[in-house]
């Protein structure tokens, strides 16, 4: 299995090769391919499948939608949060039943899950053959998630190393594994948004949040000026997409900072959702969102 980042003009897919299945329309794989295509199965991302030079893709639509991985750099991973995440990913795991459909299918990985910062869901690939023994994969989620875990949450740590010791315990089944977090009141009546105010410390970089084909902004990597923009030669970092303007808007290091101006773009520079005008100046803070365009960046 293959996964790409890609973007065209105005939307950005996660594209899924699918390794050896020739068979696709006869195969038990075709079965699961057409059941993920034709049901709204609770926080699946649906694919759309096509074929290229004599292979079978699966492409998902992740335009509206963070990268997980990346969203968790502006999210507070405490209890709460953590709830949310295991009670959408059981829900989705338990029903697959409905559908013939193997959990062991479904792509529990950060990097390949999203988030939806309006509706506070998750979004997760499932890939026909790909046959990874779930548990094994929800052990690695939480292995990484712990690492980046808010300790103040002395409730939220109980709770995460006890369902860490029943996925890591053989013993404890998955109905009874489900049954420890959806038991979880808090999740259902969550309704705040779990973002917090970053640390004031230095920035160092923007990282992509809407588009996983793209690399984070280093500062570190350039001199006093960033020029962002589509244009090949007229720029520092390229935006490859017909929505950015061939100079859109540059980053610079100005008194006391970081600060960003807009370039009089055709569609926008905006921070925080406000646009800035032609040229206007603003000093960029630990956690803003940064949009040229419909790219969105973090500001780290």
């Amino acid at each position: 299995m293959e996964i790409f980042f890609r973007s065209s003009d105005m939307d950005n897919y996660m594209d899924v090769k699918l390794d050896g299945i020739s068979l696709l329309k006869t195969s038990a794989a075709g079965y699961k391919s057409r059941m993920i295509d034709e049901n709204n199965i609770p926080y699946m991302l649906r694919p759309t499948s096509y074929e290229l030079d004599g292979e079978i893709w699966l492409r998902y639509k992740t335009s509206g939608n963070y990268i997980l991985e990346r969203a968790l750099l502006k999210l507070r991973l405490d209890g709460m949060l953590l709830k949310l995440i295991m009670a959408q990913l059981l829900e989705c795991i338990f029903s697959l039943e409905g559908y013939l459909l193997s959990a062991n299918d479904l792509v529990i990985d950060i990097r390949y899950m999203t988030y939806n910062a309006d509706t506070k869901s998750i979004g997760i690939i499932y890939v026909p053959e790909y046959n990874t023994d779930i548990r094994q994969q929800l052990r690695g989620m939480m292995e990484i998630l712990m690492k980046g875990f808010d300790h103040r949450d002395s409730e939220g740590l109980v709770y995460m190393y006890g369902i860490y010791d029943m996925i890591t315990d053989p013993g404890v089944s998955m109905e009874k594994l489900r049954e420890a977090v959806l038991c979880e009141a808090e999740v259902e009546n969550n309704t705040d948004n779990p973002y917090v105010e970053p640390p004031d410390n230095e920035i160092s970089c923007l990282v992509p949040l809407t588009n996983g084909l793209l690399e984070p902004v280093r500062f570190s990597d350039y001199k006093e000026k960033i020029v962002i923009g589509r244009g090949r030669k007229q720029t520092d970092y390229r935006l490859a997409t017909n929505q950015i303007s061939r100079v859109h808007a540059c980053v610079f290091i100005g008194e006391n900072g970081i600060w960003i101006q807009d370039e009089n773009s055709t569609n926008g520079t905006f921070i925080n959702s406000v646009r800035l005008t032609a040229f206007e100046n603003r000093q960029l803070r630990q956690g803003d969102i940064i949009a040229f365009a419909n790219e969105e960046f973090f500001v780290k």
